[in-house]
């Protein structure tokens, strides 16, 4: 592991297709002249045309784009729908699930065949406290009582990896609000880390990529706290993820993306300069302004925080945030803005 805040100097030596690229067992650099002005982060200040190197994720875990950013999805209408309306693929797609069901490994698999790199994220528990299956608490989970069923979990992910490679995975996101009944718990770090030392343990953290999913403050509908104060360690964490959604008329979200997350991202990135960023949830409300909500969201991605290296966004109904679904103008508006080579599509 590089020391935090190591700036070095990396060369991509050959051209790779995509899955060669993502499964490529070396450290990708993202492109970060002014990222020192940008975040007020000495230790990283480079100069332009310089880039920041991140240290190699091993085995087979998913590296970031040296250029770029990966674009991908959370669709309630599934992968065929986004080919038609983009006219291309993306290169991730999310796949929900529980954590106290069984891998949902005819799920991932069919993502993985279309040669797009799954993301899975699994629950602990429903949405709805008062839904007849309680799911697992954070305080068994940190106590070992899940273990035996985590460590299935595991073997099925270790099962995956080797025949298809390398997987996003998260858990527990948006820790750090009171939306969900694993949300503000001081069991929190012990449960993620135990989850991640089951996996280790199984042999699965060879293909699991770990993406830790804080909500944005600045985006928050509902009490949040600092990320920092729930992040689980370095050797625990792959990529950080950061969620947040505008929704119209909400006196405290209605804002551009650049808004929404500018100051968390800073002082994250500021702590954790050596890991990837992405945006694993992030959307606007279908409205008439959605397609320019989009124009200026992408745009900042580009321009002003060169750390997230993915984005998905999330084309849902939401019990929270409402109906986030992209109208055919925006749809129109993503297939213009995509065919910049930046947005790293699938093939």
């Amino acid at each position: 592991m590089f020391p935090r805040g190591n700036v070095r100097r990396f060369c991509l030596m050959e051209t790779m297709n995509r899955r060669e690229f993502l499964r490529a067992g070396v450290g990708l650099a993202a492109v970060a002249g002014g990222l020192g002005t940008i975040c007020g982060c000495a230790t990283t200040e480079t100069a332009k045309g310089m880039t920041l190197v991140y240290p190699p994720l091993p085995y087979n875990k998913i590296q970031p784009p040296q250029e770029g950013c990966f674009i991908g999805f959370f669709s309630m209408y599934g992968i065929t729908h986004l080919e038609k309306a983009l006219s291309a693929k993306p290169s991730i797609f999310i796949a929900a699930s529980k954590l106290y069901n069984k891998f949902p490994m005819v799920q991932v698999i069919e993502v993985a065949k279309r040669g797009i790199v799954p993301y899975l994220h699994v629950d602990i528990a429903p949405f709805d406290s008062t839904a007849p299956i309680p799911g697992f608490s954070v305080k068994e989970i940190a106590q070992g009582q899940q273990d035996s069923h985590i460590k299935k979990v595991a073997q099925d992910a270790l099962e995956f990896g080797k025949g298809y490679g390398g997987f996003f995975f998260s858990t527990m996101v948006d820790m750090n609000t009171n939306s969900f009944s694993w949300g503000m718990n001081s069991n929190f770090i012990p449960a993620w880390r135990r989850i991640w030392q089951i996996f280790d343990d199984q042999g699965a953290n060879q293909y699991t990529t770990w993406v830790w999913v804080p909500y944005s403050p600045e985006a928050a509908h509902r009490q949040a706290d600092d990320p920092e104060l729930y992040y689980p360690g370095d050797k625990y964490v792959d990529w950080i993820g950061l969620n947040a959604f505008s929704v119209a008329g909400h006196q405290k979200t209605d804002y551009m993306f650049n808004v929404l997350i500018g100051n968390t991202y800073r002082r994250l990135f500021k702590y954790h300069p050596e890991k990837p960023f992405m945006i694993p949830w992030f959307a606007r409300t279908n409205n008439f302004y959605q397609s320019r909500w989009l124009i200026n969201t992408y745009r900042s991605i580009k321009d002003s925080f060169p750390a997230i290296k993915a984005a998905m966004y999330c084309d849902r109904i939401s019990s929270h945030t409402g109906d986030n679904t992209l109208n055919p103008k925006s749809m129109e508006t993503l297939k213009e803005i995509f065919k910049d080579p930046y947005w790293i599509m699938g093939k």
